[in-house]
């Protein structure tokens, strides 16, 4: 089904979720995918994400999901002792296209973006970020620009008709 999506889409998709095999990688990506996301494979398995990063240098992105300062893994029901400084280290060198970081405690709640995370997360990585949580209007996509992130992911604010995509591609 979603390689199907993925050669019928016109447009650039990436895809995220359960990716744990560099089989899953090649394959998504073969079928048209502009990159693939790795969460808990890139926690949990570091040496997979690697060689996947290496085999699809720009094509990969990295997931950081955080909880009360905690990286999260499983669909975030489990956090991981990772320390984010050393998660972000051990990343560093591989050709990423970039990470996305999801400030879960704020995901879905409309409340504004974790902006300390994200600039303390900016602080640690080269990568370009994409921010996701919390965000509700257009000064807080703003304010996630000013704090360095590349890009933001919209949800809830989209749905809920906050703000409109063209609103938030105007910025």
């Amino acid at each position: 089904m979603v390689e199907r999506i993925l050669r019928e889409a016109g447009v650039e998709l990436q895809v995220a979720g359960g990716i744990r095999t560099q089989e899953s990688v090649a394959r998504l990506l073969e079928s048209g995918a502009h990159a693939v996301v790795m969460g808990t494979a890139a926690i949990r398995d570091p040496h997979l994400f690697e060689k996947c990063a290496f085999a699809h240098p720009g094509k990969v992105l990295g997931a950081l999901d955080v909880r009360e300062d905690k990286v999260a893994i499983s669909g975030w029901l489990d956090t991981d002792p990772v320390a984010l400084k050393a998660l972000m280290g051990r990343w560093a060198d591989l050709p990423l296209a970039g990470v996305i970081l999801t400030c879960i405690d704020r995901d879905g709640t409309m409340s504004g973006p974790d902006l300390q995370t994200l600039a303390r997360v900016r602080k640690m990585t080269k990568f370009d970020l994409e921010y996701s949580g919390g965000i509700a209007s257009l000064d807080d996509l703003r304010r996630v620009s000013a704090s360095g992130a590349q890009a933001a992911i919209l949800g809830k604010a989209l749905y809920e008709g906050k703000l409109t995509l063209e609103q938030a591609l105007s910025l």
